[in-house]
């Protein structure tokens, strides 16, 4: 799951959504899978790819975290991820089988923003989420959440 963009940008943002199996499976149970708990996780893991395929930079959303789900489009920030020449998604999920998830492992993308050069300047609406985000950029992890940005010392940037 790469999207290549045949050059170097700055992604900016992408609207995320719940697929429609998914979210079946994490809130009835489909097939193999189970109802989440409060203690379930499902994870979107977005890595920027530079021209060798090689990861630079790692965004962890949370589709599903502490019994919450995502139930419709959210705008997740990207510019964290920095120049890149591909994105890559996987996801991973708490509940896992003897031959590996079962849960159903799909979302929804749509409106994948992105600009030759990096922004200076933050954006006229705020990005509102309700769920941390995880990123990891020059082997440092920050979490964004609401407004704001740290790091796992509890600083603010």
């Amino acid at each position: 799951n790469i999207i290549d963009f045949n050059g170097e940008y700055y992604p900016e943002h992408v609207y995320i959504c719940q697929n429609s199996n998914t979210m079946e499976g994490i809130t009835n149970g489909v097939f193999n899978s189970r109802p989440f708990t409060q203690t379930d996780t499902l994870t979107l893991i977005i890595q920027a790819l530079d021209s060798t395929m090689q990861p630079t930079a790692t965004i962890y959303y949370y589709l599903a975290v502490d019994g919450t789900k995502n139930n419709g489009w959210v705008k997740v920030p990207l510019i964290a991820l920095g120049k890149t020449s591909c994105l890559s998604f996987s996801m991973q999920t708490t509940d896992i089988g003897e031959f590996g998830s079962n849960t159903p492992l799909y979302f929804a993308l749509d409106g994948l923003t992105i600009n030759t050069e990096l922004p200076t300047s933050l954006p006229e609406t705020p990005i509102q989420h309700t769920q941390p985000i995880k990123f990891i950029r020059d082997g440092h992890i920050y979490i964004s959440h609401g407004d704001n940005t740290y790091d796992l010392l509890g600083n603010c940037y």
